[in-house]
């Protein structure tokens, strides 16, 4: 993943980071945003989904959206996220 394109997802995970910060302990918002800084992306998706769904803390759809983007490939072919796609997190 180059730089640029890495920057840009993390900037998006930070927003997102941002927008769910009032549904997420403070402990997994600082563990989070180390993810973000350490470029395990994968790992705050993964986080994020873990954290909401063991509170049971929906997710607008806006959100959950900037979630699954972050999973399918961008027009150069670039998966979104090292790991793949969260497969399962309570919507709203």
């Amino acid at each position: 993943m180059d730089r640029v394109y890495y920057e840009e997802i993390a900037g998006v995970l930070r927003g997102l980071l941002i927008r769910l910060d009032d549904r997420l302990p403070a402990k997994d918002v600082t563990l989070i945003a180390e993810f973000i800084d350490a470029n395990e992306l994968g790992l705050v998706l993964e986080q994020i989904a873990d954290v909401l769904s063991e509170d049971e803390q929906p997710l607008a759809a806006g959100e959950r959206a900037d979630m699954l983007k972050l999973c399918r490939p961008d027009a150069a072919g670039r998966p979104g996220s090292p790991s793949g796609c969260i497969r399962s997190t309570k919507m709203t």
